[in-house]
């Protein structure tokens, strides 16, 4: 999926797809993900630090980041 990444909902800025591999016992707990997922994908602002839960594909990290309430 080569979807650009909106800017972030509450300062305007760019954001970045990053990835956590299973390794850190104390965020997978923070976010409620079982330990023994291999791979994670998360969006994250690059100035405020906004961001959203941990994602088992990049695809669903994007869309989740990209969804907007309608105004």
């Amino acid at each position: 999926m080569s979807v650009e990444l909106k800017p972030c909902p509450f300062c305007g800025n760019h954001a970045d797809l990053d990835f956590h591999a299973n390794g850190c016992k104390q965020y997978f707990d923070d976010m409620g993900v079982s330990y023994n997922t291999p791979t994670l994908y998360t969006v994250k602002c690059r100035w405020c630090g906004c961001l959203i839960g941990a994602y088992e594909s990049t695809d669903w990290a994007i869309e989740a980041w990209n969804r907007r309430a309608e105004s």
